[in-house]
């Protein structure tokens, strides 16, 4: 992580000097991570919530793997858990924690697969997916 802006106010999104480089985290409550900090701003209940954004080397990691690694996978999901805290209303990210943290993560070449991989799954496939069982429920409903 090579420098971090914390927020405590999300509908002043302005502080924010978003780039390439940029992971926002969500601090307070269900802890997520997004490339995009609109992602984190629906907030239904009306409550402040604290964001981070982090701006992290291109050399060594993708923000959108790292996005991925802190959100989806089990080491992630660890990581988050031992620096942060439990409260009634979720979990609090300690910050001053997180950013002296060492993450091991792949090397880009293999964070580039995966990323490319998600974003199949999680776009192009679905939508096979989705026409293969509607034509599929169509033939069913003809016979």
């Amino acid at each position: 992580i090579l420098e971090h802006t914390k927020l405590a106010d999300p509908r002043d999104a302005s502080a924010f000097s978003v780039d390439s480089n940029s992971v926002f985290v969500k601090t307070i409550g269900r802890i997520q991570a997004s490339t995009q900090i609109d992602d984190l701003l629906s907030d239904h209940l009306g409550l402040k919530r604290q964001i981070l954004q982090l701006t992290v080397n291109p050399d060594l990691v993708i923000p959108e793997y790292f996005c991925h690694w802190l959100n989806d996978t089990q080491i992630g999901r660890l990581t988050i858990n031992a620096y942060g805290s439990r409260l009634h209303t979720g979990s609090r990210l300690s910050v001053p924690d997180l950013l002296d943290a060492t993450f091991y993560l792949p090397p880009i070449a293999e964070q580039e697969k995966i990323v490319k991989c998600k974003d199949f799954l999680s776009g192009d496939f679905m939508i096979q997916l989705k026409s293969i069982e509607l034509d599929g429920a169509s033939k069913k409903a003809v016979s």
